[in-house]
């Protein structure tokens, strides 16, 4: 048997931490360098994305931005992202990307 409360739950108790961008670019990038020179650029695109989707950075132009100061070609990471929505991701009608796999 489980208890349950009836406890209201308000959202003026919700914290909501930003997070430095900085930091996810730094993290983004450590996670890029461990990869190591035998990934190829097409998986090394597809593996920023999943990572993007996966840090809440979930629509092309956000992923795109984030692709670029990460050093990625500009026409690369839309070519990627396009080619894999029913693979890796999906994405809905206003454009948010959703990671397959989890």
């Amino acid at each position: 048997m489980t208890m349950q409360t009836n406890a209201k739950r308000s959202a003026a108790s919700i914290k909501i931490i930003k997070r430095d961008p900085s930091d996810l670019i730094g993290g983004l990038r450590a996670m890029l360098d461990r990869l190591g020179p035998e990934v190829n650029k097409h998986d090394r695109a597809d593996i920023l994305i999943k990572a993007c989707i996966g840090e809440g950075v979930n629509t092309a132009s956000r992923i795109f931005e984030i692709a670029a100061r990460l050093g990625f070609s500009h026409g690369h990471v839309p070519i990627r992202l396009k080619h894999g929505i029913g693979i890796h991701w999906t994405v809905d009608a206003v454009g948010v990307y959703k990671d397959l796999s989890g």
